[in-house]
């Protein structure tokens, strides 16, 4: 059944009304400023993709949404010839468009991507000004979210995206660096059952400005977040985000990024990984990271001897027999030792691997002990952790305005890693599968004891391997 009226403003505008069994292909098809399409319940099947090109305004975009308490599932399946189209829906050239609410679905098994015959769920190229909000993308053999050519202003918030076969969750840019992602968010969204060799977030060379935040990543083949260089652009931002279960790094920055108060835990690989190989990392800060449990280093740093002004500040590190750090500034054949960047802050526990890190780049942390449930995904401070009050303050440590809970942090005495301590409690959102609840419920401020050296923050667990350690303390930006 169709339903439409017309609203009468400064344009016409059209206001439509869908069901299963309409030709949502053609009634999608010539959209404008102000036209809004609502998909009721049920499940819409496809045989050849959804292409949208439409040219809404930033005033009034065109709208195409689910009714209030509908779940419209766009469901892909073959054509009369037994093939499947490329992608569940194709948006080319659109201007202010907004989708919010609808489920897209693909057919899933793997023996199509091996046929080349796969899919992507939804292809993006050449737009501007896309908001896709509260969307699910799954069931996919390449990848859900597949963002090509020049696109800006992209907002993704609280979309689902999940079991795909051979692609990642979302893939933004070209591989050689030739079209990009800029100034665009992609927040508190919910990504796993990322499946084969590639993996979850993936922002190509030249893409810039993007933040990446409030996101939640788990049970996934390849890396969790990759970043690349952003050829002069605006840094990318990675922040608040959880990552664990990763089958590869859990974030791999290749240029100018500002990377903080993310969780990265249970990784069969590097925590953080960061070298230049093709980008440069001339604009690039690590800070108040929380970072554990992980099978290669917590955190990897290599070719940093190259330049000048990055930071690599107030992070939580630890891998209790493990590999806490590698900082490869004794890579450089120069014939000196040492570090023009600002390493500072740092608590670690397990093994640092280093010659060119200053006195107070990294100290000693109590292990497990500093976290009030490593086992049970709770990474906040325990009482008496190492971490507390223990950062570096200095405004060139860019300290965040709050953490991961989105509490404030301590300006005169911040704490080292995601969280800022405010109680014997986590007073914000438990990791776990599923998105990330925004907020917190602050405790009153407890009376703080002891430190990596406690009784409360020592045990077997608390062994830090020390070829070359300095103690030290230090994020909020100078200026």
């Amino acid at each position: 059944m169709i339903g439409a009226a017309l609203a009468i403003g400064a344009a016409l505008a059209v206001d439509l009304e869908v069901a299963p069994g309409d030709d949502i292909r053609t009634l999608t098809e010539s959209l404008g400023p102000g036209d809004r399409v609502v998909f009721g319940d049920g499940v819409y099947v496809l045989e050849s993709e959804l292409y949208w090109t439409f040219a809404g305004t930033e005033s009034d975009p065109v709208v195409i949404k689910a009714a209030a308490g509908a779940e419209p599932i766009i469901e892909l399946a073959p054509g009369d010839d037994g093939d499947y189209p490329s992608q569940i829906l194709n948006v080319s050239g659109a201007s202010w468009l907004r989708v919010e609410g609808l489920h897209f679905r693909g057919s899933g098994p793997s023996a199509l991507a091996d046929e080349g015959d796969g899919h992507h769920g939804i292809t993006l190229s050449g737009t501007v000004g896309v908001s896709l909000i509260d969307v699910e993308v799954d069931t996919t053999t390449y990848n859900l979210l597949n963002i090509t050519g020049d696109n800006s202003a992209l907002t993704i918030e609280r979309a689902h995206l999940h079991d795909n076969e051979n692609g990642r969750a979302l893939w933004a840019g070209c591989s050689d660096g030739s079209c990009w992602l800029a100034d665009s968010l992609i927040s508190n969204c919910w990504i796993h059952g990322i499946r084969g060799n590639d993996g979850g977030i993936y922002l190509s060379d030249g893409s810039q400005g993007v933040t990446i935040e409030h996101t939640v990543l788990h049970d996934i083949d390849a890396q969790g977040i990759r970043i690349g260089e952003t050829y002069g652009g605006t840094a990318n931002t990675v922040s608040g985000n959880a990552i664990w279960n990763v089958m590869n790094q859990g974030i791999e920055a290749r240029g100018a990024a500002r990377i903080h108060n993310n969780l990265i835990f249970d990784v069969d690989g590097d925590g953080l990984h960061s070298s230049d190989n093709t980008g440069v990392l001339d604009d690039q800060v690590i800070s108040f990271n929380t970072i554990l449990d992980t099978t290669e280093w917590a955190v990897e740093i290599r070719e940093w001897w190259a330049y000048e002004g990055l930071v690599f500040a107030n992070n939580a590190l630890c891998n209790p027999v493990g590999l806490g750090l590698f900082y490869g500034d004794h890579e450089a054949d120069t014939g000196a030792l040492g570090t023009t960047n600002l390493i500072t802050g740092n608590v670690a526990c397990g093994y640092i691997d280093s010659l060119g890190l200053p006195d107070s780049g990294v100290a000693a942390g109590g292990g497990f002990y500093d976290y009030l449930d490593v086992e049970g995904w709770n990474l906040y401070p325990a009482q008496g952790s190492a971490l507390v009050d223990a950062a570096d303050p200095s405004g060139d440590t860019w300290i965040p305005d709050t953490d991961f809970n989105g509490a404030p942090r301590e300006g005169d005495a911040p704490d080292v890693g995601a969280y800022e301590w405010s109680g014997a409690d986590n007073p914000g959102w438990q990791v776990r599968e599923g998105f990330k609840e925004l907020g917190y419920e602050r405790e009153p401020q407890a009376e703080q004891v002891g430190g990596c050296c406690s009784d409360d923050a020592s045990g077997t667990q608390a062994l830090i391997w020390l070829p070359w350690l300095a103690l030290g303390a230090g994020w909020r930006r100078r200026g």
